[in-house]
């Protein structure tokens, strides 16, 4: 998903050349908040009479060019300057939530979950010392929220906190203070917005799937993540939050 979401401003700076863009996707649910698109159809149809009859199809890679932020390597494939870094989603949803919140993300998607995604026993207890030391409701996205009710809660939040995953991506897009957990993940490489913090124990080989994104190497034991402590995470965000939401 979030690849999908960092092609928006590579299309925007493609679309002066063309009268209609395309996305062909299988986050079609994504795919209808980026406006710079005309339609957005199934990754299925990819190969159908339609796509033959465009004149321009364009797959954007940024793997071609390792070490670089995945959105440059995007442009950089595409040949195109980039004339703005932060993606642009459709906003306006109700909020679903009345209180001013602090949203906790802390799920990934299924690609190498076990080295990113940080225990929950831990967001849990990182919850707790947040109503402890700040003033807005905690919120969890969890598994049963609807895609409109995960994007209303990441648009109306006060401060994001989660994996590097593709609500984090989302939270950036729409301008939030985002802090970002990572483990086998690069912040340098993924992280766009100026309001966004990465949380990070360096454990010396940091970011290795970079370096084996298409193979089955595995951590058994993701020290990346299991060194990052409740007590780190919790120091940077009280540092660096607004205080206006301190006790």
């Amino acid at each position: 998903m979030g690849d999908v979401i960092l092609t928006e401003p590579v299309v925007s700076a493609l679309v002066k050349g063309y009268d209609r863009v395309v996305l062909y996707t299988e986050f079609l649910n994504i795919g209808h908040y980026l406006a710079i698109y005309d339609e957005v159809l199934p990754f299925s149809l990819y190969e159908g009479s339609a796509v033959k009859e465009t004149d321009t199809v364009i797959s954007p890679l940024y793997e071609i060019y390792p070490g670089c932020n995945h959105l440059d390597g995007f442009a950089r494939s595409c040949g195109v300057s980039l004339e703005r870094r932060l993606p642009n989603l459709r906003s306006g949803s109700l909020p679903v939530w009345e209180r001013p919140y602090i949203l906790i993300a802390p799920d990934t998607s299924f690609w190498i979950r076990e080295m990113r995604q940080w225990p929950r026993a831990r967001f849990a207890e990182l919850a707790r010392l947040m109503q402890r030391f700040l003033t807005p409701d905690v919120v969890f996205l969890e598994p049963s929220h609807s895609f409109a009710e995960m994007m209303a809660l990441i648009e109306h939040c006060e401060v994001f906190v989660g994996n590097d995953s593709g609500p984090a991506m989302i939270a950036q897009c729409y301008s939030r203070p985002t802090f970002v957990l990572f483990g086998a993940t690069l912040p340098s490489l993924v992280l766009l917005s100026p309001l966004a913090t990465a949380l990070v124990s360096d454990v010396g080989c940091n970011g290795c799937k970079h370096f084996a994104r298409h193979t089955d190497i595995t951590c058994a034991t993701p020290l990346c993540l299991e060194s990052l402590c409740v007590k780190e995470v919790i120091a940077v965000i009280l540092e660096r939050i607004s205080p206006e939401y301190l006790r």
